[in-house]
């Protein structure tokens, strides 16, 4: 009897302390969350002053010398506003504190208007940019265009920026699921270097950095972009995933559920 009442007592202690330590776990998660957050909007404010002033300087007579280095501070400016505002939105998904419009949009002109903005970034790199959308402009969603966009953007630029030959395809596609909700589906087909198999499966966790041992290349920026792709997709319904081989070129692919809608005419 006092065996089985040792036993009984050191099962509850146990179970005590698991729950103390998730409270702790998810006590540390929201703080660090908000710490980032609160971090992010301070230094934006000082670096969209800067950013503004060497626009400015930029104008004035300045030697070649002088231009030159105005342009590396903008540059440099630039880049790290764009880390603080990959974190700032990552802490956002991660603590839950983040809205999704639901206004109509014609999906058609949501995607080609991405397309359009980043053709010059694959033209650069002598790459064939493709766009193959297998729907017309007549279909309507409900839903949060700005969010989709984001997702395109992203996963179109880490194409391009890992595929130094060959082609860059963008493929869309709607699957009608009722009458009032149809599934959109994408998917990003690059010819790049491709990502190895052991790092298929963080490639979408925070911070995940790769680096490729063949090419010497190492993932620049804060390796939260396709984090954020993922709670953005996730947090509409959707599911988002990737197939790749080294040296073949990597398919990230994604689908979102979304209300139909009329089209104005």
């Amino acid at each position: 009897v006092i065996t089985i009442l040792y036993n009984l007592w050191k099962i509850y202690k146990n179970e005590n302390e698991l729950i103390n330590y998730s409270q702790q776990a998810s006590q540390y998660a929201i703080s660090k969350s908000r710490f980032l957050a609160n971090m992010s909007h301070e230094i934006r404010t000082p670096l969209n002053s800067v950013i503004g002033f060497s626009e400015q300087l930029g104008q004035g007579s300045l030697t070649d010398q002088q231009a030159e280095q105005v342009n590396a501070i903008r540059s440099s400016s630039v880049m790290l506003l764009d880390v603080v505002n990959d974190i700032l939105d990552f802490s956002k998904y991660e603590t839950g504190k983040v809205s999704f419009d639901k206004i109509n949009f014609i999906p058609f002109d949501s995607i080609n208007e991405v397309f359009n903005s980043i053709t010059i970034q694959a033209s650069k790199k002598g790459i064939a940019f493709k766009n193959e959308i297998s729907f017309k402009g007549n279909i309507g969603f409900s839903g949060d265009s700005l969010r989709l966009k984001q997702v395109v953007m992203n996963l179109l630029s880490n194409a391009i920026k890992f595929t130094d030959k060959g082609s860059v395809t963008l493929k869309a596609d709607v699957v009608n699921i009722s009458k009032k909700s149809a599934l959109l589906k994408i998917q990003i087909i690059d010819t790049g270097i491709g990502i190895a198999a052991e790092d298929v499966d963080m490639i979408f966790d925070e911070f995940a950095q790769v680096y490729y041992s063949s090419t010497k290349i190492k993932q620049k920026g804060t390796g939260l972009g396709l984090a954020i792709c993922k709670k953005i997709v996730e947090f509409q319904g959707g599911q988002i995933g990737v197939t790749s081989e080294i040296g073949k070129g990597s398919t990230f692919s994604f689908e979102i559920p979304y209300e139909t809608s009329s089209v104005d005419s």
